[in-house]
């Protein structure tokens, strides 16, 4: 928590937002207080998104359960407050009234990344997925435009927004790691790139994903985790490096 007195902007962050939100179970907007950028997140007014993304993964591993935005806020929290700073950005302040979170601001994201830096950032965004789940659990939403870059190039997560069952939650966010890396980047090279760092962590992922014997199995799979269906030849590249 910084020494800044946030009062104001925890009550009223609207009042200080700059751009436009992003919105999906939380929303999620730039802030300017007092001369300094920070990201803040509050519950959506409708809850409805938690209740959506929950049904869509029991067509997967089902590891994500039902929750409350109370419990979820205070998960977040909690785990912000564990990492301090480190692998996520920095918790600035909370208020558990009315459940606003301001956290770190960093500008830089994957999305944004020029091609040369890509790799570098999967390198060190799977280590740090790693730090994370061995520091204090589940992260949960291992998508690639949930990775985020600092200044001084530290690679941070973000994208905690449920609860979730601790079984299969590992694999879970594996396979979003590299099927993600194809919904943002549209390249097979880096795909496959991202698949071969992830058999280095874990063996055998190749035993959860269909093999394509029926086009429900593969819209169902690939619907849950909220990614587009990848060509059949990569499909079966990905497949095999994940044996």
């Amino acid at each position: 928590m910084s020494d800044k007195d946030f009062k104001d902007l925890l009550n009223a962050p609207k009042k200080f937002k700059e751009g436009k939100s992003y919105t999906a179970t939380n929303v999620v907007f730039l802030v300017n207080y007092e001369g300094d950028s920070y990201v803040v997140k509050k519950p959506r007014s409708i809850p409805i998104a938690d209740a959506v993304y929950t049904l869509e993964d029991k067509l997967f591993f089902g590891t994500r359960k039902p929750s409350t935005t109370e419990s979820r806020f205070r998960r977040e929290v909690e785990m912000l407050q564990k990492m301090d700073g480190k692998n996520m950005p920095k918790l600035i302040a909370y208020d558990d009234s009315n459940w606003v979170l301001v956290r770190e601001h960093l500008s830089e994201n994957f999305r944004g990344l020029e091609d040369g830096k890509r790799e570098s950032v999967l390198e060190q965004g799977l280590e740090a997925l790693s730090e994370i789940y061995g520091t204090y659990g589940p992260l949960g939403d291992a998508h690639v435009k949930n990775l985020l870059v600092r200044g001084n190039g530290d690679v941070c997560w973000t994208g905690i927004s449920g609860i979730f069952e601790d079984e299969h939650i590992w694999k879970s966010d594996l396979l979003k790691f590299i099927y993600s890396t194809w919904c943002v980047t549209k390249d097979e090279e880096l795909t496959k790139y991202s698949a071969e760092l992830v058999a280095q962590k874990e063996k055998g992922l190749a035993v959860h994903l269909p093999e394509r014997s029926s086009f429900f199995q593969r819209v169902a799979w690939w619907g849950s985790n909220r990614i587009p269906l990848l060509d059949d030849s990569l499909y079966h590249e990905v497949r095999q490096i994940l044996k």
